[in-house]
């Protein structure tokens, strides 16, 4: 990696922009490097007030009962990462249309290139960097869809990262735990809690309505670029749903044409401008655009 690559992927890594002045991203350095990448992509989609106490020096927070073993959206961040990346690997591991290849280079059958490679696509999905460490387009299925579900995932709230955020889908589990408890013992009260605080009901509300109202957004919007067509050949249902959900949760690439080592330039500019729109609403968080279009927000 040269000074001017290894000052550039920092400022790309750190805002989870995933921009690399390479064409096929971060494949074209060394595993090493791809290594060191990951931490920091890690970093990027942890929220960034517990890295600021790190920063300080606060050693409690690394400490045993420390904050980043304590704190439930950390602890549910690590978990989903290191249960995606490991599932991603295997089905990377034991493909055998992975065996060989010019682009794919034996990832099959290595243990090492598939626990890096694995790792490597599922922390940047997840964290909406959109660094490629290879073309991921030649993986199975199963394993493309590991990254899809990683697209909806986003990073830590207070982060660079996109999607719906750890933090969301933590207050839905706790609610639905709730709703069963509750089911069994309907008189009693147990209120959702977060770092042992009580969730406001309205939150609670709120981050079910954005969640609601994101998939909503994905299926219809997916829908319409089903039609698209590139070079006379239609979007599959995968591919133009990949590609609504990495606009929508600004992740960068998705399956196809769109994918790691292509680009958006072949879409329609109809689609463009259409992509650009979910990309702005995603970025915004939804809901505060669809306010402007209501008509009790202009009267008050």
């Amino acid at each position: 990696m040269t000074l001017f690559n290894a000052v550039a992927h920092p400022l790309t890594t750190l805002p989870t922009g995933g921009f690399s002045p390479e064409a096929r991203s971060i494949e074209a350095f060394a595993p090493i490097v791809q290594w060191i990448i990951i931490p920091l992509m890690i970093v990027a989609g942890t929220n960034f007030a517990l890295v600021w106490q790190a920063l300080r020096g606060d050693r409690s927070v690394l400490s045993a009962e420390g904050v980043l073993r304590s704190d439930t959206e950390f602890r549910a961040y690590a978990g989903v990462l290191a249960v995606l990346s490991a599932l991603a690997a295997l089905l990377v591991f034991t493909d055998p249309a992975l065996l060989g290849g010019p682009d794919i280079g034996r990832i099959a059958g290595d243990l090492g290139a598939s626990l890096r490679h694995g790792v490597f696509q599922v922390v940047s999905i997840i964290t909406t960097t959109g660094y490629a460490s290879l073309d991921f387009n030649d993986w199975n299925e199963s394993a493309r869809f590991v990254l899809l579900l990683g697209m909806f995932v986003g990073g830590s709230a207070g982060s660079t990262g996109g999607a719906v955020k750890v933090v969301r889908w933590v207050v839905i589990y706790k609610t639905l735990r709730r709703e069963l408890f509750r089911t069994v013992h309907p008189d009693a009260i147990r209120p959702v809690r977060l770092g042992g605080q009580p969730v406001d009901e309205r939150g609670i509300e709120g981050i079910f309505a954005f969640v609601l109202i994101y998939f909503v957004g994905f299926f219809a919007t997916g829908l319409v670029l089903i039609d698209t067509r590139i070079a006379g050949v239609s979007l599959s249902v995968l591919e133009a749903m990949s590609a609504v959900a990495a606009t929508l949760g600004n992740v960068g690439p998705c399956f196809g044409v769109v994918g790691p080592m292509g680009s958006y330039l072949s879409l329609p500019p109809g689609s463009k401008l259409f992509m650009i729109g979910l990309m702005w609403f995603g970025r915004l968080e939804i809901i505060p655009v669809l306010v402007l279009f209501t008509g009790s927000y202009w009267r008050s």
